[in-house]
């Protein structure tokens, strides 16, 4: 079976030898990939064909399409959110929706279909501003894109950031909301495999401190930094995976096969806060599969019960030396 893999660097290149070990061809790719130009002076030179594949834009599917073209998959793995491609029956195909999509990118339409499905919702220091005029605060913030598909991170603002120097140099001006953060005992996430309609909760898990996850100086993996995983006690997990199980009745309405991460936050009294969806998988998730690739794959495409892997903190702390 020829797989082609579509997602962020650090997404599914583990899975690649792990396919090759089970006897199947797997290509990843990212974006990143580099094509030689020629300079007006004749010189060749190496640039990536269209840098990293968040954005969905012509030129992206263009060079998908190109790859799909050439490498002829039996089954096509797109892992990211905003990247729509063009209807095929030459492949089986694994992503999103446009509707399960916006569950990510356009956060105060999800934040509010959250409110009504009984989550608790941070309160607002602003409803709508922009992210270049957002005003800071003397508390943690989080800017959150309103419906962005170009750029749908939430960005941790800092007490005290100084937004002339530190936000409006480095991203976009769109359209935003700010939430306060909460007082909560654990935040919590719920990661999940969607297959066509149909879901499994793979594991809920914990944590006691964000680390430097969504700081604006984030670089790829030093959201660990500081990161301490907890196992949910019984009634925390009693009370997020309810309010889970509600959300993902919801969002299987939605299509796509995709794997994703819930986040929220539970408080001492076991209230359950909203923070977010993300329709891909989590940074938390990557690497520790139940089994095998051939098993990770077939949990998107038929059974989404064989994604299911409910491992402990401490177990994720052995396996990828953080937390």
């Amino acid at each position: 079976m020829k797989i082609l893999l579509i997602g962020l660097p650090t997404t599914f290149d583990y899975l690649v030898p792990m396919f090759a070990d089970e006897g199947h061809i797997a290509k990843l790719i990212t974006g990143a990939e580099e094509t030689t130009l020629t300079s007006d002076e004749g010189l060749e030179y190496q640039v990536p064909v269209c840098g990293y594949l968040p954005r969905g834009t012509s030129k992206e599917i263009d060079y998908v399409t190109g790859v799909i073209d050439s490498f002829e998959p039996d089954v096509v793995v797109n892992g990211i959110t905003n990247l729509f491609l063009p209807p095929s029956s030459a492949y089986i195909y694994v992503g999103n929706t446009v509707e399960s999509a916006q569950l990510e990118t356009h956060k105060w339409a999800t934040r509010v279909k959250a409110g009504t499905l009984g989550w608790l919702l941070p309160p607002l220091a602003e409803a709508n501003t922009t992210s270049w005029t957002a005003s800071t605060n003397t508390a943690t913030t989080y800017l959150k894109p309103i419906d962005n598909f170009t750029c749908a991170a939430t960005l941790k603002i800092l007490p005290n950031t100084d937004a002339e120097r530190d936000l409006v140099p480095h991203v976009e001006n769109y359209d935003c909301f700010v939430e306060l953060s909460v007082d909560h005992a654990v935040e919590a996430w719920c990661t999940f495999t969607m297959c066509d309609g149909e879901y499994s909760i793979v594991r809920t898990l914990g944590c006691t401190e964000a680390g430097n996850d969504k700081l604006l100086a984030n670089l790829g993996d030093s959201w660990t930094t500081g990161i301490t995983l907890v196992d949910l006690t019984s009634d925390q997990r009693t009370a997020f995976l309810t309010k889970c199980e509600a959300w993902l009745d919801y969002a299987k309405t939605l299509g796509g096969s995709y794997e994703g991460t819930i986040g929220g936050a539970i408080t001492d009294t076991n209230e359950v806060y909203w923070f977010e969806q993300n329709s891909r998988a989590g940074m938390e998730n990557i690497g520790l599969l139940p089994s095998t690739a051939t098993n990770w794959l077939s949990g998107l495409t038929t059974d989404p019960t064989l994604s299911i892997n409910q491992i402990s903190a401490e177990t994720i702390r052995t396996e990828k030396g953080f937390g």
